[in-house]
């Protein structure tokens, strides 16, 4: 019979009693995106200041909704609970989040969407203590501009009321809060893990820009080229020196090589009234630091 580890004993039963924060979030792994790496890192950090955590998120992801993932699962030490909804992506109905708060020291929603309203309103049942994090609200565009005002002044007013902070990660979204919620907003912008580009740029100095994202109009990625081209002009020897290249993953909509995107067709707009060498690329899930030693 082996000793008792009484250290092994101690870890655990600390991590039993650690502090629980729940995130709710509509997307997370394996889905990869800004929003979804913020709540990772905050996961990890939170982990690694001896937090329980867990993420609560939907159980498919938006570009695959017939493939159901994972009821629970456990990665890198984050335990996640997905649960079934309905509805449309902008504002997934997912009234089963209820289940599994209630254990929660701290629940940290993420973006202003039906999570966001449906705790606020069962605030008094659940009795946990939230905050939430806008991460651009959902003014991301001028479309139905006039429809988001009302609605941002009523029903997201009286949502915000029931959170204890409201964190803007822009100032953009700390001044547009600030009018509901004037004494809880307070700025605290995203961190950015850098370290997986460590040593992935060229060996060898070159005048090449890399972006990596999603072609999303918000993004106003055609902005980028068409202000670049004024500050460099096409047809200057500096111009023909630069190499402006644009990479998207093309695993969040696979009919994208079918059907480009409205951002995507300005970018390519914008290039070509350039007349310059930028680049646009809708390349499979890969490691992109083979794809940016360009």
């Amino acid at each position: 019979m082996k000793p008792i580890d009484h250290s092994t004993l101690v870890q655990g039963a600390v991590a039993f009693d650690a502090p629980l924060v729940v995130h709710v979030v509509r997307q997370f792994l394996p889905n990869r995106g800004g929003l979804e790496d913020v709540v990772y890192n905050l996961a990890q950090q939170s982990l690694g200041a001896g937090y329980r955590v867990r993420v609560v998120t939907l159980n498919s992801l938006f570009s695959a909704r017939e493939q159901l993932l994972p009821a629970r699962e456990t990665i890198d030490g984050i335990e996640i609970v997905r649960i079934a909804w309905r509805g449309s992506s902008r504002y997934p109905l997912a009234p089963a989040v209820l289940g599994h708060i209630g254990d929660a020291d701290l629940v940290h929603v993420h973006a202003i969407d039906f999570f966001f309203d449906f705790l606020a309103l069962t605030g008094p049942l659940h009795g946990r203590r939230m905050i939430v994090t806008t991460h651009g609200g959902f003014f991301h565009t001028q479309r139905f501009s006039a429809i988001k005002k009302v609605w941002f002044q009523t029903l997201t007013r009286a949502s915000a009321s029931r959170y204890r902070a409201v964190v803007g990660c822009s100032q953009s979204d700390v001044d547009t809060f600030r009018k509901i919620a004037s004494r809880r907003t307070r700025l605290i912008e995203n961190g950015a893990d850098t370290e997986k580009f460590a040593g992935a740029s060229s060996s060898e100095p070159r005048k090449r820009i890399v972006t990596i994202g999603r072609f999303s109009v918000n993004k106003r990625l055609e902005r980028l080229i068409e202000n670049r081209g004024r500050a460099v002009p096409a047809r200057s020897r500096l111009a023909s020196r630069h190499h402006w290249r644009a990479i998207r993953p093309d695993c969040r909509r696979p009919r994208f090589a079918d059907r480009p995107s409205r951002s995507f067709r300005q970018c390519h707009a914008a290039g070509r009234t350039r007349q310059s060498r930028d680049s646009f690329a809708a390349l499979p899930r890969v490691d992109f630091r083979i794809r940016i030693r360009v």
